[in-house]
């Protein structure tokens, strides 16, 4: 029999199991927060992996423990390609585990008044799901053992009962990982509740306890003896909860044991009858779990992330003029942020124009230094594969999906060497990688229709993007060497006159570099100049204004397109630089914009 207090007369505030009150504030809060103030988060989650809609990789997944939590969050993580869907799916996840939780601690007890501390496991994932590396498979695993745990609570005969937890145990285990915690602390107590509820002093709750437990610890051990080569870690923490497979976060455990703690919490408080009582004791409750979110989310999220995933998401879609209109309000200084913001102004033709207005330093904020992180390989080959550099840009690909921590392959990887092998015309290698994209969901049109143009070169050359990437692509080979771009910039520029976003690199690097003697020989080789370059960009105006007052200003030497504003500006800067030994605060309210400033103190 389910243990459920002794009947009595309610009200109907009393009786509100499902009311708005209780429910409303847990989709409220995880679809604010994840729906509008977090979003990028799960734009970047949903490029991390690679799911694919067929039997053979459903297998796969089932083939280690926790398998299917894994399997179904990686499906889930598919929608978080759009916010408006991935909000969504989060908010019913979240709902669904706390409908979960409210069925198992009806079984226990029934004191609606305390209906809001069933969200309590739901915020509590969320709040770790702020960590970028935490993943939609620990909710799942959660709403599978908290939904066996109910089913089993449901059942009358206690026979039956005791078969259906023992057979669980190690199912569970295999299907959702180590949650299954979770439901050998939901079923083993309530068993006791109802021995002692009955009166009875039999053996069942003692034998239930002692091989649950026993089965807890055989579980781990048959899953070793079928994956040999599994080290340990990786069967006390099966599910893939986490993205780290070598940095083991045992939190989780913290997770289940308090998910199954709830109900029992929520059995052991008195009930209220008189509705002013019961609500202050929502209010209050409301004002817990408000203080709880807050704390959490302030520990666990990392709004410096959360910038550079929306410059990345920006870039990825192509909204360079949000990007653009972004950097305006957040004056960007990342190692990240800044070439993204540069890339934006130079695809929309501001870049020499308007850089300087800008933080910047080094050649770094054009083209970053490779380091072994994910999203500074993926964002360093998309500026790469810009500028037209076809076989740099499938270099960082590449090297982006082996620095993904779990050894999962990404979506926008193979989208992105899909498209490098079409420009250089491995056709072969290119349908390969459209052919895992069809068995994506968002992606599979995009691949059916890009497939149809592996056979038709000349559609190809015609296309807006590839066919210029194409006649961009270094013809060449060329040094990467990547304490110096210089050459390899140079070889590009050279070898097309038309690409000016490589021309315009290629300058503002060795400004960048305050390489002035480079910078001068460049510009002058009429080669490098695009096609319909008329009025010469600010940046390198001032920059040949101040290589020409190192000549005295030289009548002979003065460079084409330096104005009389910019000389005269020059020399308002020099008179302040002279005059003071510590020019720089005042310089930098007037000229802070200037290549002279950024020349003296950057």
């Amino acid at each position: 029999m389910p243990i459920t207090p002794h009947s009595s007369a309610r009200s109907p505030i009393v009786n509100c199991q499902l009311s708005i009150v209780n429910f409303l504030p847990l989709p409220l809060a995880v679809g604010l927060f994840f729906g509008v103030f977090y979003k990028y988060h799960l734009f970047y989650q949903e490029q991390m992996q690679l799911f694919q809609n067929t039997g053979e990789y459903f297998c796969r997944r089932l083939a280690h423990p926790g398998g299917l939590a894994a399997y179904l969050g990686e499906y889930l993580t598919q929608f978080f390609y759009s916010a408006t869907l991935g909000t969504l799916v989060l908010v019913l996840l979240a709902l669904v585990l706390q409908g979960f939780v409210v069925a198992i601690t009806h079984t226990l007890t029934r004191k609606s008044v305390y209906t809001l501390l069933t969200a309590l496991p739901s915020l509590a994932f969320f709040i770790l799901f702020c960590n970028e590396n935490v993943l939609l498979s620990g909710i799942v695993a959660l709403i599978l053992s908290a939904a066996a745990a109910s089913a089993g609570l449901r059942i009358k005969t206690s026979q039956l009962r005791m078969v259906f937890y023992l057979l669980m145990i190690p199912v569970l285990y295999w299907l959702a990982g180590s949650s299954v915690l979770l439901f050998a602390l939901t079923v083993i107590p309530a068993e006791w509740l109802r021995a002692k509820k009955s009166g009875r002093k039999s053996t069942p709750p003692y034998a239930l306890t002692a091989t649950g437990l026993f089965l807890l610890l055989l579980s781990p051990l048959c899953a070793k003896v079928v994956l040999p080569n599994y080290p340990w870690e990786r069967f006390l923490l099966a599910g893939n909860y986490y993205r780290y497979v070598s940095d083991y976060t045992y939190i989780f455990y913290a997770l289940f044991v308090g998910t199954a703690t709830v109900p029992l919490l929520i059995r052991l408080l008195s009930d209220v009858h008189a509705k002013k009582k019961r609500l202050w004791l929502i209010a209050m409750q409301f004002i817990v779990l408000a203080g709880i979110c807050t704390a959490g989310v302030r520990r666990t999220a990392d709004w410096g992330k959360e910038e550079i995933m929306h410059y990345d998401y920006l870039s990825r879609t192509e909204n360079w003029n949000a990007l653009i209109a972004l950097g305006q309000t957040t004056n960007p200084d990342n190692p990240l942020t800044v070439p993204l913001h540069n890339l934006a102004l130079e695809l929309t033709g501001n870049l020499p124009e308007h850089a300087f207005g800008y933080f910047q330093k080094g050649g770094e904020g054009l083209l970053p230094t490779f380091r072994k992180e994910y999203i500074n390989a993926v964002v360093t080959g998309d500026i790469y594969y810009k500028l037209g550099m076809i076989n740099a840009a499938q270099y960082f690909a590449f090297e982006a999906m082996e620095l993904i921590p779990d050894y999962r392959k990404s979506v926008r990887c193979i989208k992105r060497l899909a498209e490098t092998n079409l420009i250089n015309a491995n056709y072969r290698v290119a349908e390969k990688y459209l052919r895992l994209l069809q068995n994506t969901l968002f992606y599979k049109q995009w691949a059916t229709e890009t497939l149809h143009l592996t056979s038709d070169e000349e559609r190809i050359n015609a296309h807006p993007v590839w066919g210029v990437l194409r006649k961009y692509r270094p013809q060449e080979s060329f040094l990467f060497y990547e304490k110096d771009k210089t050459p390899m910039l140079e070889s590009v520029a050279r070898q097309e006159p038309t690409n000016r976003p490589a021309y315009d690199y290629l300058l503002m690097y060795t400004l960048l570099q305050k390489d002035l003697q480079r910078f001068y020989t460049y510009y002058r080789e009429s080669n490098t100049v695009p096609e319909g370059t008329t009025k010469v960009p600010r940046a390198y105006r001032e920059a040949l204004a101040y290589v020409w007052s190192l000549t005295n200003f030289d009548p002979a030497r003065r460079p084409p397109g330096v104005d009389r504003e910019i000389l005269d500006k020059l020399e308002q800067y020099r008179q302040v630089y002279i005059a003071y030994d510590n020019s720089e605060p005042m310089l930098r309210t007037s000229f802070g914009n200037t290549y002279w400033y950024y020349f003296h103190f950057r």
